[in-house]
């Protein structure tokens, strides 16, 4: 896991610096979004030496660094990507995750806090358990998004101030469509709800 880890960072590096010098060679399998899918793994099971407030702090820092640079890039019209398998993004992303993880680290440890008692609250309260659905889903409903997508795009909408309506439209449907097809007997192997 770790080798292919080391392919999708080199060919992120390169993917945004617009740099290919495998031209003839097919990256396809270790580059793009299967990255993300594999280092949210590597980072959810991996023990860091570092405590959890540190990991936080790393989080933050990598999360600001990242976005910081890939707005300072797009704004100055730099001649490097910014697309969602970009470099920096993968930054700003990786500190996110990491941020979660600590704190999640630190309330299984420190019972007594206040951030475990909210944590707990939001854990087995209503708002934990359409967290969990989400995540059990969110593999299905990334797939399911792309065709919902490409269905809305014929519809032409243009109206910048449907987005956020389209996207909790997308989101629910992509849902939706999940849970329906984890219902049915053949498709549920391949819903994406674990």
């Amino acid at each position: 896991m770790k080798l292919i880890l080391v392919l999708w960072i080199i060919s992120t590096i390169l993917y945004t610096f617009k740099y290919d010098p495998f031209k003839n060679f097919d990256l396809s399998y270790v580059s793009g979004f299967i990255g993300y899918f594999i280092l949210g793994y590597y980072l959810s099971h991996t023990d860091f030496k570092i405590n959890n407030i540190g990991m936080v702090l790393i989080g933050f820092i990598m999360m600001f660094a990242g976005n910081l640079a890939h707005m300072f890039i797009k704004y100055n019209d730099l001649n490097i990507i910014t697309s969602y398998k970009s470099l920096f993004v993968v930054i700003a992303a990786t500190g996110f995750f990491l941020i979660f993880k600590g704190i999640n680290d630190y309330c299984k440890t420190n019972f007594n806090s206040k951030l475990t008692s909210i944590h707990e609250k939001i854990e087995n309260g209503k708002l934990g358990k359409l967290i969990f659905l989400i995540s059990t889903c969110s593999y299905g409903m990334y797939f399911a998004n792309s065709l919902i997508v490409r269905f809305l795009r014929t519809l032409d909408i243009t109206s910048f101030k449907l987005i956020p309506i389209i996207y909790i439209f997308v989101v629910i449907l992509s849902l939706l469509l999940v849970l329906i097809f984890s219902k049915i007997k053949f498709l549920n192997k391949f819903s994406g709800a674990s």
